[in-house]
């Protein structure tokens, strides 16, 4: 699970896929400056004590497609 906040106090916890491939997110709003990801939850692994994240893609175009709305 993550919990995305935004500078302007808007949040939200959503959980990811236990699987390969991209997980999709919807902010919870427009952000003025800073947008903070924090791992909240994991599953269990059957090997190793580690989280896997391979990586984090911000889409800022989106977010300004929603505030415009286009």
């Amino acid at each position: 699970m993550v919990e995305i906040t935004t500078d302007n106090g808007l949040w939200l916890r959503q959980t990811l896929p236990d699987s390969m491939g991209d997980a999709i997110v919807t902010p919870p709003g427009p952000a003025q400056y800073e947008v903070m990801i924090r791992i909240v939850d994991v599953y269990p692994g059957t090997h190793y004590r580690d989280t896997c994240l391979n990586g984090v893609f911000i889409d800022f175009e989106w977010e300004e497609m929603q505030m415009h709305g286009n």
